[in-house]
Order: C-alpha cells, then structure tokens, then sequence
C-alpha cells in the first residue's frame, strides 16, 4: 500500500492498517466514529477477524482496521487510545452512524467529481442530480435547477401569462418572476368560447396587429443556454402562408431572435444569430398542430440541442447549438414584431424558462396550470435490486430555506414494486453538510410487509407552501 494512501494498483493486505481522514491531514482522532465499509468480502476476500478485545500490534491509536470473515464481512476494527480493538460493527447505533457515512461520502465525491445519472453499488445506489436521469418525470413536479444541481418547489418559470378570467376582460399581467407589462392592441382578449385550464383562455382574431406585446427583458434573451418555451395552443386556421405565435424582436425592431409560427398544421421554430436574418429553421411534421384542437407545444433547448415537443412527442430538433441574437425589441405573441401576419386561434398558460430544459424526452403534457406553490412531489425511477429487499434506509441532503419541520412540511416514503404500494420513512436530522444543506437520515425502514417487488423507489412530498430544496439521495437495501 503507497505510503501516503492508496494508489492505482494498490491492494489491502490483512496486515495493512490505515486512517480515515476528513480531509488532507485532518485525521480522525481516538475515540471519533469511523465509516462502515460495506461488502469487503468482494474486495478482498475472507480473512480470519481480529478479536474484539485485544491489543492492537504496531498500530497506534485511531488507527483503522479491515477485517474479513464469511460472518462479519463488513465491518470495522478500531484501535481507541488504550490501544484496544474494538468492532463497530459489534454496536448497532455505531454500525448504523457508519452505514449512513458512506451514503453521505458517495453522495459527497459524486457532488465533487460533477456525476451525473444514478450511481450503484452493492446494494446501494445514490443520486446527487448532476442531471435529471435518475428522476420519475411523469409523478415528479418538482423544478430542477441545472446551475446548482437541485430540486424545488415554486414558481421557475420568468414569464408566466394565464388566462381564467371574464369573458371580453383585456387586462393580462405577467406572473412570472421577471417583472414585465403586457399589452393587449387590437381585439386581443379573453374569452370564455375555449378554454384549457380555468373558464378561458387568450383570443387572437387574426386580424392585422392583434397581439400580445411584452417588454424587453434580459430573461427573453437565451444565449446559448438551456431554456423551454411552453404554451397550449387552439389554432382556428392553418391556411398556406405562415402565422405567427410569438416573436422575439424583428429586423425593424431591436434585431430578430426567434420566433415560433404555423402553417399547413405544422410548427416551425426559427432563430437568429445576427439580429438581421433567421440561421436555422426547425419544422414538425405535417398534420400534428390540427385546428378546433387543443395541442401543448415546447420548444425545448438542452445543452444545444433544440426539440420541438408536440402534445409531448418530440418531433423535431436542431444539434447545430448556436448562441441566439440578443433583441433588443419587444417579444410578441399573436403577430409579427411590429403587428403582421397573425395567428388566429387561442392560447393559454404561456410560459418561458430561461437556464432550465424541462422536458429532454418525450413525455405527458401537463394536466393543471403551474402552481406558485413551494409545494412538490420528488421520485425516483425505480431502481433495480435484483432480490426483493426486506429492508431500506436513506441519506437525503436536504435544504430548509425557510423553516422546515421534518415529517410534516417533508416526508419520504419508499417502496418496492414501483410505487403501487409503500410505507412512510420517519426522517431526522443528523448533522449540517454544510452551512446551508442538513443531512437527513431514516435508519432502516421495514418494507417487507409490501407487496413484493425488485423496483426500488423513493418518494418525497413536501407540504405547507415551506420553500425547500433536495440535493441527493442514497440508498441502501438488504434481502
């Protein structure tokens, strides 16, 4: 074994001892509880147990013993400061304690390194959502932000226009969280004849100049970045000339960005990265944006590459990962920047993400309009574990923003056979992961009395409008 710690190519002998470290010589002292190493009869092989109770040879206090044995294979021998071994594993709350440390080290190097997708091991298997792959995106509703690798409930979305009004009402606001006016012209309204979500929706008469205008913000502007534009929309006519959606400036006002439009029942998305003329055109198929028809739309960017989702099918797409012109000009809905070449039809429950690719495969439209809610549900796919487990237990980093109590305002649930069927984890706090993150622990959960399975799946809810964050979660099982 190298003399400063392991090395490519190393391996443990029975007769090596070494320590555990917090970080770079910053050993752990005599008497400090140590991490429980699971499985080392796979790494190493059996071995004969040094017996609790003796006195450790050459080895001085704190230092760390593994031993091997067909009985104990996973456990620690520890050499406290009289020089006398001791098994943590002969201590069930210390094996406990040193079970959760390695979900929390996992989740802690899988941070560090930037690890995406679902980590697993021997029975065991931890999530620090580098990305959004290890997430049930269908019961999920949480927000995922991208930046900062976590999960959280309430508004994400910068610009947000609803309906559900009065019949005839042009008063529309912005409930989104970039502040910004929006202004009817021309016979732009509400209007109770269609609606999606609530008692109506946005009417465009398809008369020259009617649309929705909204200030210029920073927020309309993507860059390079991942965003997602989505919008129900219930187009009246789909005739052979092009009838615009939305529009991101023009070539007469600020420098055109990008602007979605229909024709011939199909969507197109085009973009700009000079202001002067559009570089890229994404078109869908023929025949999908049928009229007298309620349709979702997302256009969807997610590192470069753009998908045009319709009713959650993604149809087409552009890899050319271009950065878009930032306009200076209003961003329209209903026309043209500047009042041409208009929709006819209705929308509702217009939405811009900007930072955040919501959907990145095909998926289920959603069925409600977005809550302002801190509120959310965050689960996992299910996770193989080859035998049906009679026993789980989690490690979830967890950011209370504001006033959180556990159980109530968080719970976490588990189960075996995909969520048909599960029991409810009691969580406690047990320690700070840093100044911001608490580390949450559940000791091990009795799931045997379930209906049986090998689909392994958490589940947490969040209650009482408290604004929360998760930040990973592990897991390990046992048959």
């Amino acid at each position: 074994m190298a003399g400063n710690g392991l090395g490519a190519g190393d391996s443990l002998k029975r007769t090596d001892s070494f320590k555990f470290f917090r970080g770079e010589n910053d050993p752990l002292s005599p008497g400090e509880r140590n991490v429980r190493i699971s499985n080392l009869e796979a790494l190493i092989g059996g071995s004969t147990p040094i017996e609790a109770g003796s006195t450790a040879d050459a080895s001085e206090p704190g230092t760390v013993r593994l031993f091997i044995d067909s009985d104990n294979a996973d456990q620690l021998s520890y050499v406290d400061s009289s020089g006398v071994v001791s098994l943590a594993g002969s201590d069930p709350t210390q094996t406990e304690v040193n079970t959760d440390n390695i979900g929390l080290l996992a989740l802690r190097m899988a941070i560090l390194n930037g690890q995406t997708g679902v980590q697993t091991g021997i029975e065991m298997a931890y999530d620090e959502f580098g990305d959004q792959t290890g997430v049930d995106a269908v019961n999920t509703t949480a927000n995922y932000d991208e930046a900062g690798n976590y999960y959280f409930g309430g508004l994400n979305a910068q610009l947000l226009i609803l309906s559900d009004t009065t019949d005839g009402s042009t008063t529309f606001t912005n409930s989104g969280t970039t502040p910004a006016t929006v202004t009817p012209n021309a016979d732009v309204q509400h209007s109770t004849a269609q609606q999606k979500f609530g008692t109506s929706s946005i009417y465009f008469d398809g008369t020259n100049g009617a649309g929705l205008v909204v200030d210029q913000k920073a927020d309309w502007n993507f860059g390079s970045g991942d965003f997602t534009i989505d919008f129900w929309a219930y187009p009246t006519v789909s005739g052979s000339g092009e009838d615009y959606i939305l529009a991101n400036g023009s070539q007469a006002a600020g420098g055109f960005s990008y602007f979605v439009s229909t024709r011939l029942e199909e969507i197109y998305f085009y973009f700009s990265t000079a202001g002067s003329a559009y570089d890229v055109s994404v078109q869908t198929t023929s025949g999908l944006f049928t009229v007298n028809t309620w349709h979702h739309v997302a256009i969807v960017r997610n590192a470069g590459r753009i998908d045009i989702y319709i009713d959650g099918v993604s149809d087409a797409n552009d890899t050319s990962g271009t950065a878009f012109f930032d306009s200076t000009g209003p961003l329209t809905f209903g026309c043209l920047t500047g009042g041409s070449v208009d929709y006819n039809g209705y929308l509702d429950t217009i939405r811009f993400e900007k930072g955040t690719a919501r959907w990145t495969t095909n998926f289920t439209p959603p069925t409600s309009a977005p809550s302002t809610s801190f509120d959310f549900t965050l689960r996992s796919e299910p996770i193989d574990t080859t035998t049906a487990p009679s026993k789980v237990r989690a490690v979830v980093l967890h950011e209370p923003v504001a006033s959180t109590t556990l159980n109530t305002d968080v719970t976490l649930s588990v189960s075996r056979d995909d969520y048909s069927d599960s029991t409810n984890a009691t969580l406690v706090l047990d320690g700070a992961y840093d100044s911001d993150i608490d580390i949450l622990t559940t000791g091990w959960i009795d799931v045997s009395s379930l209906t049986s399975g090998t689909d392994l799946v958490w589940n947490i809810e969040t209650s009482n409008d408290v604004d929360q964050r998760i930040h990973g979660v592990w897991t390990q099982w046992q048959s």
